[in-house]
């Protein structure tokens, strides 16, 4: 019947990651276990669809990754496809990497403190398409994707010692932390006398929609013209929830940039 079925896994383990500090000590990265399933219909049909569900899971950090997607292709006609992939990722890190802060008193690891926090972010993002044929030599393909992602951190904490997993939280096994809206104080050692430190909130929202339509004209055989809009919004706040109405409507209201290209290409021949 031309359907299709696509069943997936994974099991990543544990490992060494020189990466997780950014240019500091090395880290123990969690191993992860991953699953994907994908269902399709007939490719053929005036209408077909896809939809499919990926999960992965940290194998002892609390770490999870859960992305459904649907997707759906429309053929009203011979010479006309519109298709719209909306995805909706929610994500938990359980040790994303904040920053790194110069303490000669962090002597376990090597003189600086390597700040980590959990990470709950959500994102939704939507590909849409419509290909357009109007002759054999003039045809328009016009592009659009709409993003949002917020995230919110929580629990910041330091590497305790390198080569390991352990990580100490402030204000829970070590230290103390207060917060503001705009900034995060942190105090490493509480009374034992380590310079207390801040860093900007770093709670995001982000919201941008990246567009084009190209217009393709061949005039004559191996010559064409194309005519190009571009269209580019982005902004960012830091309220750290995900709000599908608040953000996803405030996209057409961040600052664009509009780009038009012109290229003409004519094919000189022997």
């Amino acid at each position: 019947n031309f359907w299709s079925l696509n069943l997936g896994g994974n099991f990543a383990g544990s490992t060494l990651d020189d990466r997780l500090t950014r240019g500091g000590p090395l880290a123990r990265s969690p191993g992860s276990t991953s699953l994907n399933v994908i269902v399709g219909s007939d490719t053929r049909k005036p209408l077909a669809f896809t939809a499919g569900w990926s999960g992965s899971w940290d194998s002892f950090d609390g770490g999870r990754n859960f992305a459904p997607t649907v997707s759906m292709t429309v053929r009203p006609k011979s010479n006309v496809l519109l298709s719209i992939a909306p995805t909706l990722r929610r994500q938990r890190a359980s040790h994303q990497y904040v920053e790194t802060e110069v303490d000669p008193s962090a002597s376990a690891t090597f003189g600086s403190r390597y700040v980590f926090a959990s990470l709950d972010q959500t994102t939704f993002s939507a590909d849409t398409r419509i290909n357009w044929t109007f002759t054999p030599t003039l045809s328009l393909e016009v592009f659009a994707q709409p993003f949002v992602s917020a995230g919110r951190y929580a629990r910041f904490g330091e590497l305790e010692r390198p080569s390991t997993s352990r990580y100490a939280v402030y204000g829970e096994t070590r230290g103390t932390i207060s917060a503001t809206t705009d900034s995060v104080t942190i105090d490493p050692d509480g009374a034992q006398g380590a310079p207390s430190f801040a860093i900007e909130n770093p709670d995001f929202n982000i919201r941008s929609l990246r567009g084009n339509a190209v217009l393709r004209w061949e005039y004559r055989p191996g010559s064409a013209l194309f005519v190009v809009w571009q269209q580019q919004r982005s902004g960012s706040t830091s309220f750290g929830d995900f709000d599908f109405e608040r953000d996803v409507s405030a996209i057409f209201r961040q600052p664009l940039t509009n780009v038009f290209l012109v290229k003409l290409t004519y094919w000189l021949g022997l």
